[in-house]
């Protein structure tokens, strides 16, 4: 096989055959570099673009799967994750792994900017199909939502702040952007460290005010995000 394009292509054609189906595990890069018979590092060179196609995704120390569908973002609804996954037939999980608070110069520059001096904060790990695909944290103004971490944690933060708190969110201002996966991240990620990611910052305002603001980093290969606008 003459290079790294063939190779892509070839188990591009695989997957898209299904012969290899969404979460069966590829063989090994030694394996597979016999088989197509090209170096190891021209089927990394391989691997890397059919993951950034999001075809593929690795794990840490355990090898290259294949990708199920990406999940849609839709940043003109208004449902949450769960909801969302559950509509395109994925199963949807959120693990909390920290939670408490923090005061003054800890906070984001996004909430010192809006004269908030304290907010809880959480940090959570979202999961599409049992794999993991992005790593949250959220900041909630302490003085909006008093008592906060008496409530779970693991669910909608939108469903929270309407129906435990009365707080309905008028409008938000949302960035994207790459970044890379810090250590923390990447462990959760089953990634490793320095791993590119999606990352999209919203800053979430009820009355005026900013109640919460949050930076999801998001697998690239796992997401697509759609919006739509009239002109």
């Amino acid at each position: 096989m003459a290079g790294y394009q063939e190779a892509a292509d070839h188990i591009a054609a695989q997957i898209s055959k299904g012969v290899l189906k969404p979460g069966t595990q590829l063989a090994s890069e030694r394996q597979l570099s016999e088989e197509l018979n090209i170096s190891r590092l021209t089927l990394r060179s391989a691997l890397t673009k059919l993951e950034a196609d999001g075809l593929i995704y690795g794990k840490s120390r355990c090898g290259w799967f294949v990708s199920p569908p990406r999940f849609v973002y839709d940043l003109n609804r208004k449902a949450n994750y769960k909801e969302m996954a559950q509509s395109q037939g994925r199963a949807a999980r959120i693990d909390l792994l920290d939670s408490g608070l923090m005061k003054g110069a800890g906070l984001p520059a996004r909430m010192r900017e809006h004269h908030r001096s304290k907010a809880f904060y959480l940090h959570r790990i979202r999961h599409l199909d049992g794999r993991p695909v992005m790593f949250e944290t959220v900041y909630l103004a302490a003085d909006a939502v008093p008592g906060l971490l008496e409530h779970n944690l693991s669910d909608s933060i939108t469903g929270l702040l309407a129906n435990d708190y009365r707080i309905e969110i008028d409008w938000e201002e949302t960035s994207v952007r790459s970044a890379l996966l810090d250590p923390a991240q990447a462990a959760a990620l089953a990634v490793a460290p320095g791993t590119h990611c999606l990352m999209i910052e919203r800053k979430r305002f009820s009355d005026s005010r900013l109640v919460e603001f949050d930076a999801e980093y998001w697998l690239p290969g796992a997401i697509e995000i759609r919006l739509s606008a009239q002109t």
